[in-house]
This record gives C-alpha cells, structure tokens and sequence, in this order.
C-alpha cells in the first residue's frame, strides 16, 4: 500500500532524470514517483515515463509544480525531491521512524511557540523518550494559526459589512542515536522535516558549506528544498501548499510550518549536485545566495530576487512571473452569522448555504489566478470548510486580525509588501480577468478599485500597503466609496476605478441570481 508519495519536479533534466529515478525503482508499491514536467524541450519526460508511477504536465515554476504533483498525490506522507539529488539508502525506514507511520497521526496544534526550543544535549549511547521541560523563563506566547467582504456589512464578512500518462491537469527536540552510525533530530510527534546535504562532486570548502546548511537548518528550523523536504498530507493541505512564487518557495514553507512544529532532521546525509556551486565559484554563490535571502527577509519581491539568483536573463525570462496575491475575505459559514439580511427570505439554513455557494462560486471563478490566493478566515480557520477549500483550491489559509472592518484590510495587505488585491465573497460578477485589470492598473496606480452598485466596492488593490485608507473609515452606508475617493485625493494618491458591478446582500438582489450558475454544495 502507497504510504509515500515522492514528488520530483523536473524542466530540461534529460542528462540526469533516469538517475535520479533508479534508485526509487525497488520501492515502487510502497511509494509513488511523482514526475511533473514543467515544459521540458528535451526527452526528460520520455526518459521518465516508465519510471514513474505518474508524470503529470504542468506550466512552469518550482512551486507550481509541486503543487501540481501533490495535488495527484495518494500518500499520507509528500517528500519532494530536485532532479539532481539522490536520497540516502533506508530513507523509507528513517522516514517512518520519524513521522511514526503506522502509529496515530498527530493532531496538528493551532498553538506554537514563537521562541522554538533548542533541542537538550543527549549523550551518544543515552536513548530519551520524553521532551526536556522548557525552563520557567522560556517565553512561551499564542501564535494565532497561520493562514467579510471588503465592503461590508455587519453581518456578511467577519463582522462588518459595506462597503501511467501525462495527465494535464499541496515543543522540545531529542536527538536520538541510532545504530550504524544513522540518527535523527526527532521533532515530537513530528510532521515535517528535511534530510542533512552533502554535495557531489565535493571539496573541503563544499562540505563546509553543508556542514553550516545542516547547523542553520537545525537552530532556525528553516529548510532548503536541496534538503528533500516531506510533511504529512494533511498538514501541506492545511496550509495550502507551497506560495506560487518563483524563489524562495521552500523558505516560505518552512517559515508557515515551524509555526506548527519543528522539523525532523535526518541522517544520514542525501547527495545533491554541486553543479551551482561550481559553475559561480563557491564564495561568490555563497555571498549571492545570502544577499537574495536578506532582500526576501526585508520584503523583495520574489519575481525581482529571481534574475538575480539565476543571472541567466534567457532561463529567468523562462519562468512564470507571478501577479500580486488575491486575498479573499471569508467567515465561517455558520447559519444565523452569515448573510443575516437574508434570513426573512431564505432562512438562516437557507441564507447560510447561499453563502457557501457564493464562497465557491468566487473561487471557481479565480480559480485560474496566475499568482497566490489567500483565503483570510473570520474568526480563525478552524472550520472544517477552510481545510478543504485549502486543499481542493491550493489556498493558503489567513487569519483576520483587527477590531473592524478597516483594520482587518488594513492588517491583511500589510502583509504583503508589493502590494495585493482584496476581495470578498459575495459579488457573483467577480473574475480573473476583472481582477487582472486591475492588477495592470497597480502598475501606474497607487490604489485600485472595483466600485459596487450600492456605493461601496467589491474589490480594493493597493500597489503598497497603505494603512491611510482604513483607518477611522466609517462602514455600512452608501458613500464609503465616496468617502474613499476623498481619502486617496486629499493622500495625493493616484487612483483606478474599473467597471461598476453588483453585489448580494438584500433579499431584492435575489431575482439577479437566475443568470448565475452558482456550485451546488
């Protein structure tokens, strides 16, 4: 029975492929090979085909590829793995050790440590089962799980309202010595981790560089994909998979599931290519490969970081150039909070399953967003519903935070330093080639905004996070749109208004759904 689905993604990797496969060959059953090509020009998805229990065509990018893969996965366990990179021998028993397959899986907490708890010294020879006790002065705070309607009403958006083929279709650690020289870094009840690396062909200086890799990955539980990095299924479908972003998608990951816990560090060490490394010079990779995390630390665009990290400006100008996140404000469906204007005609069973289709029906109808969507919950995202639209629609999930309307907005795309588009859930005219208007507009425009029929808006773009526009609005009446105008012009900021469309919120917009298809739930 497949436990393990093994995720390779792959553009151009004719001279290498057939290696990297072989080895994965006699675990076939018990694993799946998961080959996605990202459009390759060569034979790469020939040389795959038979050694792979499914090769999937995908557009290109990393990330995207990933996601497509696990996507199609059926394993409970995804390990991803770069083409030219060989895990070590026994990584299927190292891997059941470590997320303890076979035993129960481990609820996933919503609750995690903001300080993450180095692990205690343990002697070689000593085994530990329990988990050290953190000290009295370890800060210990809540972490709110990572993961409303821009133009409304109280009762609508978190509180407030107005406004075999190719198939085209996400506490304490132990060290614990084992025998043969093999041990890992056991992250309790683990559900995620990484392998330590080590470079071929290698050199004094490269294993070096490893050694540190492996060192910074243990103190900061940030992994690199070089590392095979695996999560349970359930938890990479939770958190939506990996951003769609063209570098840096490994650390994005990593930094979303350390929030839940730290992760398994493996030996013995997998082999990785150490072909970049030589093709630059060590010190010179070294000092790029720092310079790009510090600019994506300090919020540079990943588009931006990306010709620079491949210099190439033929094989960048190859890559997707993501647009800037969706965010789609949404609340937990739950009868008699949601659509409560609609409760005298519908009911609130009735209202509340309208609003679950209004929900879908906005995520079909973006479904084909060309960068990340992010679905921002109210009050948290522990509704059930939230999960699944994360795994089914590769969403990254969001909590609102503020005290209204305003500040939730405000709070959501402060988020993203080179700007978002925000949206809610309840205009069934809402779409991809809507918003990509208005994405271009962001380009010459501060702000960008898709006016509503009553006086609000159903769509609010900023170029950069701009706290100005929320902050002391007042909401639920029929000039907030008007209002906004006059906030951005006495600003000085410049502004793009597409297209007037209507929204759902009393029972005499009902009539207006006929010309709708609306999902069935």
């Amino acid at each position: 029975m497949v436990w393990l689905s093994v995720v390779v993604p792959v553009r151009n990797e004719s001279s290498g492929i057939a290696q990297a496969l072989a080895p994965l060959q006699a675990l076939r059953g018990e694993l799946e090979v998961i080959v996605v090509d990202g459009g390759s020009t060569d034979d790469t998805a020939d040389q795959a085909m038979p050694l792979a229990d499914q090769l999937i065509a995908s557009r290109p990018g990393r990330a995207r590829q990933m996601n497509a893969g696990a996507a199609q996965a059926k394993g409970e366990v995804l390990l991803f793995l770069h083409a030219d990179t060989r895990l070590p021998t026994g990584f299927e028993s190292l891997l059941r050790e470590a997320l303890q397959i076979g035993a129960p899986s481990p609820t996933i907490p919503v609750i995690a440590s903001v300080r993450p708890i180095l692990p205690p010294v343990i002697p070689a020879g000593i085994h530990s089962d329990l988990p050290a006790a953190p000290s009295p002065d370890q800060e210990q705070s809540v972490l709110p799980d990572p993961t409303m309607d821009p133009r409304l009403r109280e009762d609508d958006g978190g509180g407030e309202r107005r406004g075999k083929r190719i198939n085209t279709a996400p506490p304490a650690t132990l060290v614990i010595p084992a025998n043969a020289g093999n041990h890992f870094d056991l992250a309790c009840r683990s559900q995620w981790g990484r392998f330590d690396v080590r470079f071929s062909p290698s050199s004094p200086i490269l294993n070096l560089v490893a050694w540190m890799m492996n060192q910074r990955s243990r103190l900061t539980g940030i992994c690199t994909g070089d590392q095979a990095i695996f999560v349970r299924r359930n938890l990479f479908d939770r958190l939506g998979g990996y951003a769609d972003i063209t570098l840096m998608e490994d650390i994005e990951l990593s930094r979303r599931l350390r929030r839940i816990a730290r992760p398994a560090c493996l030996r013995p060490a997998l082999t990785t290519s150490s072909r970049k490394w030589q093709k630059h010079g060590v010190w010179r990779t070294i000092g790029l490969m720092w310079w790009i995390r510090l600019q994506y630390w300090a919020g540079v665009s990943p588009d931006r970081l990306v010709r620079q990290y491949y210099g190439d400006k033929s094989e960048a100008a190859s890559l997707p150039q993501t647009t800037r996140p969706l965010l789609i404000f949404a609340k937990a469906p739950i009868p008699g909070t949601v659509k409560t204007r609609l409760i005298p005609a519908l009911g609130a069973d009735g209202a509340c399953s309208l609003y679950r289709q209004l929900l879908l029906h906005t995520l079909h109808q973006t479904q084909d967003w060309p960068g990340s969507r992010y679905l921002y919950c109210a009050p948290d995202t522990s509704h059930p519903l939230f999960a699944r639209l994360a795994s089914e629609h590769h969403l990254q999930l969001r909590q609102q935070h503020g005290d209204d309307l305003g500040s939730r907005m405000a709070q959501a795309l402060a988020e993203h330093a080179d700007g978002a588009l925000l949206i809610g859930t309840d205009c069934p005219l809402i779409s991809t080639a809507v918003l990509q208007e208005a994405d271009q507009a962001l380009q010459t425009h501060d702000t960008a905004i898709i006016p509503s029929e009553d006086g609000g808006y159903v769509m609010i773009g900023q170029r950069r996070p701009d706290p100005a526009t929320f902050v002391g609005m007042s909401w639920s009446h029929s000039q907030v749109m008007a209002d906004t105008r006059g906030r951005l012009e006495a600003a000085g900021k410049s502004l793009w208004e597409g297209a007037t469309l209507w929204d759902l919120d009393e029972p005499e917009d009902l009539p207006r759904l006929a010309a709708i298809s609306l999902p069935p739930l």
